[in-house]
C-alpha cells in the first residue's frame, strides 16, 4: 500500500504493508530518535506523537489510517520557535522529567497549548496525562509547567499582534 502523509510538515510517501504501525514507520523508515518503544498497547505513552494535533500512541495507529494525516514528533517540535516556551516553563516550574517520559510530556504540553483556548486548569491538564504518568516528577509541577508555557505563549502572541 502506498501512503501519503505529512511528517513534521513535510509530505512523505511510503510503500508499506497496511497493518504496519506508525511507531514502526517512524522508527524504521524515518529514524525519529525521540520515539520510544514501550508497552506497544497504547498505555505507557512512550511512543506518543501528535496526529492532527491530538496526542496519539503511535504503536496503535496502522498505516492504512495515515493517508492525509499530519504527524508531529518531538524532532519536529523542537525545531519550532514555540518549543522554547515549553522548555522555559519546565525549568521555571522545576519540572525535570526523566529521559524516558520527557518526550511524552513535551508532546502532551504542546497538545494542551494548541487545543485549550482559555488558560488550562489542573483538571484539564491531568485529563490529557491520563494514566501516562512516570514517578520521576510530580503532577503538580507538570500542571505548573503547562500553565507557565501557556502564559509565555499568550504573551508572545499578544506582542506579535501589537506589532502588526
Amino acid at each position: 500500500m502506498t501512503i501519503e502523509f505529512y511528517l513534521n510538515d513535510e509530505e512523505k510517501y511510503l510503500d508499506i504493508p497496511p497493518q504496519t504501525s506508525l511507531l514502526d514507520i517512524l522508527s524504521d523508515h524515518f529514524q525519529q530518535k525521540y520515539i520510544r518503544r514501550g508497552c506497544e498497547r497504547g498505555h505507557c505513552g512512550a511512543c506518543t506523537v501528535l496526529v492532527d494535533d491530538h496526542p496519539t500512541p503511535s504503536c496503535l495507529l496502522p498505516a492504512f489510517n495515515l493517508p492525509g494525516r499530519h504527524v508531529e514528533t518531538l524532532s519536529g517540535l523542537i525545531e519550532r520557535e514555540e518549543f522554547t516556551h515549553i522548555e522555559t516553563a519546565f525549568l521555571r516550574a522545576g519540572f525535570y522529567p526523566c529521559k524516558y517520559c520527557a518526550p511524552t510530556k513535551i508532546i502532551l504540553t504542546e497538545s494542551i497549548l494548541r487545543r485549550d483556548e482559555s488558560q488550562p486548569d489542573e483538571k484539564t491538564i491531568l485529563h490529557y496525562v491520563g494514566e501516562n504518568w512516570c514517578g520521576c516528577t510530580s503532577q503538580g509541577s507538570f500542571v505548573k509547567a503547562v500553565q507557565i508555557a501557556d502564559s509565555l505563549r499568550r504573551k508572545r502572541r499578544a506582542m506579535n499582534a501589537n506589532r502588526r
